[in-house]
């Protein structure tokens, strides 16, 4: 079995280059971490918890759970928000808006959490909302936008709102360390329930993505590279 301290501190170096090739968290930053339940957001706040021990920039984190997934509203897993207090981080479970009639298209689901995680962050007075996607993630979503819209672009590792920006740390490290680190560590990774996710076109770009893994084991960084060097590069010289 795998040593979850040795992956923790090999996944956190990749995530202290994103976080400093960004500027994504300054000293007294209060993160909060949206905690989906999925396996990456998991991730995302124990290498945070982790790296909150050696940051030289000491910071407060906590968490946000939106128990909303396309099909419907699901309970908060009481294992997770468990395993979150654990590790010393509040988690702030979000009201779901009235009026909503489920389901809904998955992109009605990702407005929908988006703006809920970002309303509650604003007014808990967090200064950043971090977000668990990953260098997978990245190179889909620059898939999707070329195949579907014809441009080069993808997620901004940082994005700036009024009083608030959404960061993520995770985005140099591909998901097959994420996934190894999961299950070293035995994360509370619940199963997903959610009937729509097979049919995303996420879903469907991460197949591409592995086709063109087959061809070239650089393919997930250079779509990244490309992306990110066209639309939202480093805020510092790596």
């Amino acid at each position: 079995m795998a040593d979850p301290e040795r992956l923790g501190f090999f996944l956190s170096k990749g995530m202290a280059k994103a976080i400093y090739d960004y500027q994504m968290i300054g000293a007294g930053d209060r993160v909060a971490v949206g905690l989906s339940g999925g396996r990456d957001s998991l991730v995302l706040l124990a290498l945070l918890a982790r790296w909150r021990r050696y940051s030289p920039q000491p910071f407060e984190l906590g968490a946000l759970h939106f128990p909303v997934q396309a099909a419907g509203w699901v309970p908060p897993a009481p294992e997770m928000v468990a395993w979150a207090q654990s590790l010393h981080v509040p988690v702030q479970v979000l009201a779901v808006p009235p009026g909503i009639t489920w389901p809904v298209s998955c992109h009605r689901c990702a407005l929908l959490r988006r703006r809920a995680l970002l309303q509650e962050a604003a007014r808990l007075g967090y200064q950043r909302l971090a977000l668990g996607h990953h260098a997978d993630d990245l190179a889909a979503t620059t898939l999707i936008n070329l195949i579907k819209h014809g441009r080069l672009d993808t997620m901004a590792p940082l994005r700036r709102y009024p009083g608030l920006a959404v960061i993520r740390p995770l985005a140099y490290l591909p998901a097959e360390r994420m996934a190894g680190y999961a299950r070293a560590a035995h994360l509370p990774v619940p199963p997903s329930t959610c009937p729509l996710a097979p049919t995303t076109d996420r879903a469907k770009a991460a197949a591409l993505l592995r086709l063109a893994l087959g061809i070239s084991r650089q393919a997930r960084i250079n779509l990244t590279r490309a992306a990110l060097a066209a639309t939202c590069p480093p805020l510092r010289a790596s």
